[in-house]
């Protein structure tokens, strides 16, 4: 399997989750800007959408979207229970959650990386994050993770998008079982393995 991913993206989902799950794979940068990877690859060609993550399997298929990437790769070894099992309630309940993060704070902080939006303007996308904030403190208050208190590819992508507050000068403290949650998630193993991972990938010019 191939992994195209490019830094300070949601790709970095999939590729904890990869970690996570101990799958052999090459990891491919790619350059947002220019859509090249790091092998000289235009990216398009790969994945026509343009952008990240896409996962290329070994017969050439290739799956784009996040959410449907983290699903089919904890499929492939359910025993780690970083899903439950498919047709479940709590397989649902997974989906709810790749859902909100996906619509509400994905979506809704991406206007943010738009250094032109008027100050007006972004105060009030940060007021809406800081209400979907509460809502996830509210679960976080009360277990360490999102799904039943045990890590799973939801909070591998949560934690990948709520590493971009410190962009837009959102200071997590302000929220305690969010903080704690981010250093929880960061001390795994894995998600140290693939942040130093795609620190020292090659990257495209």
């Amino acid at each position: 399997m191939k992994l195209y991913s490019a830094e300070n993206t949601c790709s970095l989902s999939p590729h904890i989750v990869l970690r996570e799950l101990g799958l052999g794979f090459d990891l491919v940068m790619i350059n947002n800007k220019t859509k090249e990877t790091a092998t000289g690859e235009d990216f398009r060609t790969i994945n026509p959408k343009g952008y990240v993550a896409a996962l290329q399997l070994d017969d050439g298929q290739v799956l784009t979207e996040g959410p449907a990437i983290v699903q089919f790769l904890a499929d492939l070894k359910p025993d780690a229970g970083l899903a439950p099992r498919a047709g479940s309630w709590e397989r649902v309940r997974l989906q709810e959650w790749l859902n909100f993060i996906t619509s509400e704070v994905h979506s809704g902080s991406a206007p943010l990386f738009n250094a032109w939006l008027p100050e007006a303007v972004q105060s009030h996308f940060k007021e809406r994050l800081f209400h979907r904030f509460r809502e996830i403190t509210a679960v976080l208050d009360t277990q360490p993770y999102l799904l039943n208190g045990h890590f799973s590819v939801a909070d591998a992508y949560l934690y990948t998008v709520l590493r971009w507050m410190k962009f837009f000068a959102i200071d997590l403290r302000d929220w305690p079982a969010i903080w704690a949650f981010m250093e929880r998630v960061e001390a795994r193993p894995s998600v140290q393995a693939a942040l130093e991972a795609e620190r020292l990938a090659p990257k495209p010019a």
